[in-house]
C-alpha cells in the first residue's frame, strides 16, 4: 500500500529536497523547521538536520586544524548601541539566537536579551565609564528558554556625537596551535601533504599518534551510549598510552574526552527531545545515561533547562 500525504506533508517534503539541494551547493546553515508529528517525514527531518549538524561541526574543524593561527576569533553576533544601550542594528545571524523579531529587536535595551545573572554583570559593567574595550561572558535568553553563552565585546563607536556610541560584538574564542606544514610531493607534482602538524611541541610526534587519536574521537561519536571505561583502557584498546590520550586529544580538539562524549550525548539528546515523541526515559538509556535524573541534570547544566521543560516548551 502506497504512503499517502496531504497539503501540508508536500510542503515538508519540499523542504527537504531544498535542505539537500542547499547541502549540495555546500550551505550548511540551512536547517528544516521541525514538526511535532510523529511520522516517517519527521524522522527523515530530524536526521537531516543532525547530519547538517555534524558536516557542519567537521568543516569548522578542518578549518581550525588547518588554520596557522594560535587564537581564531568566531564572531556570531553583532549589537549596534546608543547611549543609553538601547540597540539601533543587529547582524542577520540574530535570528539564531534570539527569538525577537528584527521590527520588536531595534530600540530594545540590550539587558533586555540577558539571563537574570547576565543582567548583573551588564548592569555592572556599563557603570564603569571610560574602561573600553570590555570583555563580558553573557548568556543570551536563546530559543525555547535555552541559554545562549557567549563571550562579548563592547567598544565606543566614533564620533561620540553620533546616535550610535557602542559597538558589541558576541563571539566565540577558539585556542589553536600553530601548526600545519604544508609541503608538496614533487614526484606527484600535486599538493601533498607529508606532515599533517608541526610537530616540535606536541605529544602527538607523527601521523600514526595523530591518526590513533582521530580513531578514538570518531569511536566515541559512533557509541554514545558506551561506556568509555578509563583512559587508560581506552588507550590500550588503540594501541596508544594514556599520556598521549589524555593530552593529545585536547591538543588536537580543544577539550578533553569525557567532556567531548557528554557534549556529544547532550546534543543529540537534545535534537531528539525537540525533534521526536522517544519518552525521556528511553532517549536517557540511547544517550548512555545510568539514570534519568543525571540526565535531567546534566542536561540543565549544559543547556540551562530540563528535557521535560524543552519539550514542554516546543508543543
Amino acid at each position: 500500500m502506497e504512503t499517502e500525504f496531504n497539503t501540508n506533508d508536500d510542503e515538508r517534503i519540499s523542504l527537504i529536497k531544498k535542505m539537500i539541494i542547499e547541502m549540495g551547493r555546500g550551505n550548511l546553515n540551512y536547517r528544516i523547521p521541525t514538526t511535532t508529528n510523529d511520522d516517517e517525514i519527521e524522522a527523515i527531518t530530524v536526521l537531516i538536520n543532525m547530519l547538517a549538524d555534524k558536516l557542519s561541526e567537521y568543516f569548522e574543524n578542518l578549518y581550525l586544524i588547518q588554520s596557522r593561527k594560535t587564537y581564531e576569533h568566531l564572531i556570531d553576533i553583532g549589537f549596534v548601541l546608543d547611549e543609553d544601550y538601547n540597540i539601533q542594528g543587529v547582524t542577520s545571524s540574530y535570528k539564531d539566537y534570539i527569538p525577537i523579531k528584527k521590527s520588536r529587536l531595534i530600540g530594545m535595551q540590550f539587558i533586555e536579551l540577558l539571563d537574570k545573572e547576565s543582567q548583573e554583570l551588564w548592569s555592572k559593567a556599563i557603570t564603569q565609564v571610560n574602561r573600553f574595550p570590555k570583555k563580558l561572558s553573557l548568556n543570551l535568553k536563546g530559543k525555547k528558554k535555552l541559554k545562549q553563552p557567549l563571550t562579548f565585546f563592547l567598544n565606543e563607536l566614533y564620533p561620540k556625537k553620533s546616535k550610535s556610541r557602542f559597538l558589541l560584538t558576541g563571539v566565540r574564542t577558539v585556542n589553536i596551535r600553530e601548526h600545519l606544514d604544508s609541503m608538496y610531493s614533487e614526484s606527484e607534482g600535486k599538493n601533498h601533504y607529508k606532515n599533517f602538524l608541526d610537530l616540535s611541541d606536541s605529544v602527538l610526534k607523527n601521523e600514526e599518534d595523530i591518526n590513533i587519536i582521530k580513531q578514538i574521537h570518531a569511536h566515541i561519536e559512533k557509541n554514545l551510549a558506551e561506556s568509555l571505561g578509563s583512559l587508560q583502557e581506552l588507550a590500550h584498546e588503540f594501541g596508544t598510552n594514556e599520556f598521549k590520550l589524555k593530552n593529545g586529544f585536547k591538543e588536537l580538539y580543544g577539550i578533553t574526552v569525557f567532556k567531548f562524549q557528554m557534549e556529544e550525548r547532550l546534543n543529540y539528546a537534545k535534537t531528539l527531545v525537540e525533534s521526536s515523541s522517544i519518552p525521556l526515559k528511553a532517549i536517557a538509556v540511547m544517550m548512555g545515561f545510568k539514570t534519568s535524573s543525571h540526565f535531567s541534570r546534566s542536561f540543565k547544566n549544559h543547556f540551562g533547562s530540563t528535557p521535560r521543560e524543552l519539550r514542554k516548551a516546543g508543543n
